[in-house]
């Protein structure tokens, strides 16, 4: 299972301002160790910051961190899970239902299970540290699972190939969120995280209008 530390999840979204803050004070005080000290920020932030797995502990089957957070282009708080549905079953499912109600007291909460198609999903909303915060699970195959996984590397190699993308996606994505069309306060109408990635990053589409019209569009078809 993991363990979450959701002190440090403040930290993910102020990281990258941390590091050239930190290496300016200490280059102030002394050249000599800005190298060492750079490397070691970065080794730092570079491990995840909020989410380990705990050896041993798999109590409700092996658990991956999937979504936005795995390509590092989070915009609002929300975590996605996928647990390996081998391990489904009744005990499993309920079990963790009930302690997601007694450690998180949700706002909101909502689930569903299906033993005989082996599909089942968790999904609630809490306050965390004074954050709102969405968390989202779903039973998955371990296919469905290294499919997910290798999409988010995908999407993290072109970002790593043309940085100018990351800036972009997120971008349009608080864009949307402003719109009520993404993110906590959506409308009805509303857009998934892999429907704006797979516009952006595979057909092309660098702007919010462009991604509207082309959602329309795909809709009609």
């Amino acid at each position: 299972m993991l363990r979450l530390n959701w002190s440090a999840m403040k930290c993910y979204r102020i990281r990258f301002l941390m590091i050239p803050v930190c290496l300016f004070t200490v280059g102030c005080l002394s050249p000599i160790f800005l190298v060492p000290m750079g490397a070691f920020l970065l080794f730092s932030f570079s491990l995840n910051p909020f989410a380990v797995e705990e050896k041993g502990d798999k109590k409700y089957g092996e658990a991956y961190i999937v979504g936005s957070y795995g390509m590092n282009i989070m915009t609002w708080n929300d975590l996605d899970f996928y647990i390996d549905k081998s391990s489904l079953n009744g005990a499993n499912y309920y079990g963790l239902a009930s302690e997601i109600l007694k450690k998180f007291v949700p706002g909101h909460f909502d689930g569903a299970f299906h033993m005989e198609n082996e599909s089942a999903f968790l999904g609630f909303e809490t306050s965390i540290s004074g954050d709102r915060w969405s968390v989202d699970i779903w039973w998955k195959s371990q296919t469905e699972i290294n499919d997910s996984i290798a999409y988010a590397n995908d999407i993290a190699r072109l970002m790593s190939e043309n940085p100018t993308l990351k800036n972009a996606v997120i971008t349009i994505k608080q864009d949307l969120i402003s719109r009520m069309l993404y993110g906590f306060d959506k409308g009805k109408k509303h857009y998934h995280s892999k429907e704006i990635y797979d516009a952006f990053f595979h057909e092309g589409i660098l702007s919010t209008e462009r991604f509207l019209a082309y959602a329309e569009s795909f809709q009609k078809s």
